[in-house]
């Protein structure tokens, strides 16, 4: 995100994250990696998408929100597209850390 709209908005939206309610933090660790890998070559997501599937599987999400429909590949959990009613500074970080 530095990289496309600056240090200042990379630090704002990171701070809009991590202040999230209901925001769960799961570490990588060894299995989420294993998982990960598994995610992978099972559905052909990139690296980034099966880790952040793999730590929604870990703590039981019912859902990943993302405008990215290869989620829909999965069964469990599902997809929920974005929701821009939220305020666009939560919307625009949701967006940004899932494309």
């Amino acid at each position: 995100m530095k990289r496309h709209r600056g240090l200042d908005y990379a630090a704002s939206a990171g701070e809009a994250l991590v202040n999230m309610a209901g925001l769960q933090l799961v570490p990588v660790d060894e299995n989420i990696v294993r998982s990960s890998i598994t995610l992978m070559r099972r559905y052909s997501f990139d690296p980034r998408d099966s880790i952040h599937a793999a730590s929604a599987i870990r703590c039981g999400a019912e859902a990943i929100v993302s405008t990215d429909q290869h989620f829909d590949r999965m069964e469990k959990p599902g997809r929920r597209e974005v929701n821009y009613h939220l305020s666009s500074r939560v919307a625009s970080v949701m967006g940004s850390l899932l494309w």
